[in-house]
């Protein structure tokens, strides 16, 4: 069988891991600078020999460890010493096989390449004791070792010198030429220059050659530069994942009036005189987003190192752009960054909201505007949708459990704040809490100004000439049942006040319906005010069920309540190259992405990126943050040396109410044969 095939073979490693009788070995290859094994060390370990690792830190692995081993020697200061410092190891953990024949009689389980922080060696009648204190490769780029930037470095973009090419064929017609935008070609006394969007250009002259111009930067390129060319790591132990070279990304209206969309055909226009039935256009105002474009996939603003950053502060800022990603070396050394992988998946996927159009049904957008439920925001754990691992009461690798629920964590009423393009405070305010299921009758008048109806309305008194008043939606019935209140002389709750306060500013109880269109125009309001209905695991933190337990935030870069529904369509530029734009329609078109071909008035006043984010997201990532317990377990075990951090596990220990599925944040593992495991972890939560 291939190298380490046993671990992929789980009943063969669940039947190890309970065996009784363990004997155990620790091996460590010491690597040459190609981390091609130069020499194998084996022996016993000592008692307090780990190794331990952290899912939250980018320095993954640590490694402390004494072993008796055959004497070496004592010059540690000595460069050409196999185990001096900076010297890289692996190390191995081996477990006697006595069940299967089909596998080596020692299993070996990689635990990780090391970096050497401090090795010392003592002789004595006992033998010869090498301790290592070491810590994974990161420490050559987080500035501990190495991985210290020699001077401020931008990485964003790069200067290009544009420079001449004689041609001896029209570069123009050329396959054999990869054009680039940094170059003047010059053909027959003519000069040429290119542009990925807009194609070939004649220039009148070769000025341009000498200037200056800037690229922008792809983030593969920024984190694959750093690591390599900064951080000295080879090209072939460098794996990013989820970093594509090219996205799919939004654009929104920045001209002034309004942009006009054909839902039917696709066609954008800024002139209204297209706008024959209305059915079928959108409307979209400034800074409203409105389609998509393919991009290359760029750092967005400005990365630029200081003086006395390392590899790792520039990373992290990359991570954090990028949002839920991580970086780290893995088992064999290869460095990886990626998309975390118990990635919480924050896309709201409503439910179809139908309009009739001549008695067909047609889907039109929700906005998340009606009830929401947990449904919609469950975790998305890609390959890794079952657990890695399952620990059960009774199966003797325990040795003990121990659960910490955090009950100050819940939170059941969200208030957002932000502030829109005008500047005015907008605010979203979001509870767990079960709506009215009756809808009353009252007696009211309604409210004139300047002869005029305004919209509002109070309840009669009595004798007073009223009409009777069933309202249609609960915020409505919750605003009457705070006006009964106060004319019982009687305080109206947290939610009736606050209704009685601004609802009418949204809603016409007249009309029975909203000041605006909530499906297509729901960020013409500033305010809004909804529940969320305690569906399953949401009983538990409801405001009906603990009372009220209030959460606000406020960020400026909140500019809307709602993410409005955008058209699914790529926007293509009719004046670009020809190729060019060719290359992007078969793209589309072999992927059954639609498109639009617009004009170059419109095309211009659309810009890359979003302007902001909704009310709707940070409250759907507060919902994920304090609608549990937080809930942290901590496990003693039998060791088991494959089990890694950030992986799912499942726990089921009736005595301790752990029961279900948890990430492992953090594994302290004993080399020596008398040790436990130690887990801490943290539950898999499934909804937000």
């Amino acid at each position: 069988m291939g190298a380490l095939s046993y671990l992929k073979d789980r009943e063969f490693l669940k039947a190890l891991d309970n065996y009784s009788n363990k004997f155990f070995w620790v091996k460590v290859e010491v690597l040459d600078s190609d981390e091609i094994p130069i020499k194998s060390i084996e022996g016993r370990v000592q008692p307090g020999s780990s190794i331990s690792l952290s899912g939250s830190s980018s320095v993954r692995r640590t490694c402390n460890i004494n072993l008796v081993a055959e004497d070496e020697e004592n010059d540690l200061t000595d460069i050409d010493n196999l185990l001096s410092a900076n010297k890289k190891i692996k190390i191995y953990e081996g477990l006697r096989n006595d069940i299967s024949k089909s596998y080596d009689k020692v299993i070996w389980f990689p635990l990780g390449v090391f970096v050497i922080i401090q090795p010392s060696i003592t002789h004595s009648a006992d033998g010869c004791v090498i301790s290592l204190s070491c810590k994974d490769k990161m420490c050559l780029l987080n500035g501990e070792c190495a991985g210290g930037l020699p001077t401020s470095i931008t990485f964003h973009e790069y200067d290009q010198i544009i420079g001449l090419a004689e041609c001896n064929t029209d570069p123009r017609h050329d396959i054999t030429i990869t054009p680039n935008n940094y170059t003047i070609y010059v053909y027959n006394g003519l000069y040429y220059s290119w542009t990925e969007e807009y194609g070939w250009k004649e220039e009148p002259d070769a000025s341009l050659v000498g200037e200056r111009v800037e690229v922008p930067q792809l983030i593969y390129d920024i984190i694959q530069t750093l690591v390599c060319n900064y951080g000295g790591e080879s090209i072939n132990r460098i794996l990013i994942n989820d970093v594509p070279l090219e996205i799919k990304q939004i654009v929104r209206f920045i001209g002034s009036g309004t942009l006009y969309y054909n839902t039917d055909t696709g066609m954008y226009t800024l002139d209204d005189a297209y706008v024959t039935d209305e059915g079928i256009w959108r409307t979209f105002g400034y800074n409203e987003d409105v389609g998509y474009v393919y991009t290359s996939f760029t750092y967005p603003g400005s990365l630029v190192s200081g003086i006395g950053d390392n590899i790792c502060a520039v990373l992290d800022k990359v991570k954090n752009t990028l949002g839920n990603y991580e970086y780290f070396y893995d088992v064999e050394g290869n460095f990886v960054f990626q998309e975390v992988k118990n990635y919480l998946n924050t896309s709201y996927d409503p439910t179809d909201v139908y309009r009739l159009d001549n008695n067909r049904k047609v889907a039109i957008a929700n906005n998340g505007l009606s009830v929401i439920d947990d449904t919609n925001y469950e975790v998305d754990f890609y390959s890794n949708t079952k657990s890695v691992y399952t620990f059960n009461e009774g199966n003797g690798l325990i040795t003990s459990y121990a659960n910490t629920p955090n009950y100050t964590n819940l939170k059941n009423d969200f208030h957002v704040w932000g502030e829109n393009d005008d500047g005015y405070a907008i605010h979203y305010h979001l509870a767990i809490k079960s709506k009215p299921q009756v809808m009353n009758t009252y007696n009211v008048v309604f409210l004139k100004e300047n002869d005029e109806y305004t919209g509002g309305l109070r309840l009669a008194a009595a004798g007073e000439a009223s009409v009777e008043y069933t309202p249609e939606d609960w915020r409505a019935e919750l605003y009457l049942q705070g006006l009964s209140k106060w004319q019982q002389q009687i305080r109206p709750d947290v939610y009736e006040q606050e209704l009685l306060d601004l609802f009418d500013s949204i809603y016409n109880f007249k009309e029975k319906k909203f000041k605006t269109d909530l499906v297509t125009k729901p960020n013409e309001l500033a305010y809004f005010f909804d529940y969320l209905e305690p569906i399953s695991s949401l009983y538990d933190c409801s405001v009906d069920i603990l009372d009220t337990k209030i959460y606000s935030y406020q960020q400026d870069k909140i500019n809307r309540l709602y993410n409005t529904d955008i058209p699914d369509v790529i926007m293509i530029d009719l004046t670009m190259d020809p190729a060019s734009r060719q290359k992007l329609i078969d793209k589309c078109e072999n992927t059954g992405q639609p498109y639009s071909n617009v004009n170059s008035v419109v095309y211009s006043k659309v810009a890359i990126g979003t302007s902001g984010y909704t009310a709707q997201e940070v409250s759907r990532d507060l919902l994920y943050q304090y609608t549990g317990y937080n809930e942290s377990i901590s496990i003693q075990s039998v060791p088991i040396y494959y089990l890694d951090v950030n992986s799912r596990i499942t726990v089921q220990d009736q005595k301790s109410g752990i029961f279900g599925d948890y990430i492992i944040n953090s594994i302290s593992l004993p080399l020596d044969a008398g040790g436990t495991m130690s887990i801490t972890a943290s539950r898999a939560l499934e909804r937000i």
